[in-house]
């Protein structure tokens, strides 16, 4: 009887412990002194539930994994962007350099012709200056030529019957109008009459035709207008005097008896 009682006062016992554990109510939460007694007990929050927290948690993680994402998509944009600029930085550069070197091509091409033409140009001056050399000596030849035959002339021919002073050339002013007084003398025994002819129209003398008794002496004023630089020829043609008054008349009718004088002319 004793051993029965016991044993179930041990059942008892153990119930109680199980019940105690798992069915025992929560106990209220202490009120503070003074808290009111009409204070609504409700606004007291207990810990969440723990599918709430889950689902918190969860959406925490999704939204973090989304800021991730964009961070990430955004880092790969800005990369993007960057290569992007830095690409077409590069096209700009080699596009530059093309362009600088096409200038320098062109530049290069342009000094090249503009060489060329210099050369072309140099040669055809110097042509020019040898061709004009060659044509001035032959014309100082043709000069000389005729100078001789000139002189040749005169030494075989008959004298002149005139003196002519000043001798040698005769120089103007080309740019102005001027005049030169020239004297000739009859050295013949005889009366003598003259012409006076220009290669150039430039120049004219008064007189024209005229007279001279045996060693007397007559003035010539021989005119220079306006003209190019150039040179001209003054021939006097002298011969006896036939006795007409007419001289032009005379010097057509009549073989000059005397040799002619040229004077060069010289417009500076």
């Amino acid at each position: 009887m004793t051993f029965g009682i016991s044993t179930l006062i041990l059942i008892v016992q153990i119930v109680v412990f199980f019940v105690g554990c798992g069915g025992k109510k929560k106990q209220a939460p202490t009120v503070k002194p003074g808290t009111p007694k009409n204070e609504n007990r409700s606004s007291v929050a207990g810990p969440p539930p723990a599918d709430d927290a889950a689902a918190k948690a969860k959406e925490e993680e999704e939204k973090k994994k989304k800021e991730e994402e964009e961070a990430k998509k955004k880092k790969e944009e800005e990369e993007e962007a960057e290569e992007k600029k830095k690409k077409e930085e590069e096209e700009k550069k080699k596009k530059e350099e093309e362009e600088e070197k096409k200038k320098e091509e062109e530049k290069k091409k342009e000094d090249e012709e503009k060489k060329k033409k210099e050369e072309d140009e140099k040669k055809e001056k110097e042509e020019a200056e040898k061709k004009k050399k060659q044509e001035e000596e032959e014309e100082e030849k043709k000069k000389k030529e005729e100078e001789t035959k000139k002189n040749e002339s005169q030494r075989n021919g008959p004298k002149p019957h005139l003196t002519i002073e000043p001798s040698g050339d005769l120089a103007f002013k080309a740019e102005s109008t001027s005049q030169t007084r020239v004297t000739f003398k009859n050295v013949h025994t005889k009366k003598i009459m003259f012409k006076i002819k220009f290669s150039d129209n430039a120049y004219q003398s008064n007189p024209v035709f005229g007279t001279i008794e045996p060693g007397k002496t007559v003035d010539i004023v021989v005119t220079h207008n306006k003209s190019p630089h150039k040179e001209a020829k003054m021939v006097i043609v002298n011969s006896n005097f036939v006795g007409e008054m007419d001289l032009a008349k005379s010097f057509k009718s009549v073989r000059p008896t005397g040799g002619q004088i040229t004077v060069k002319l010289v417009a500076n």
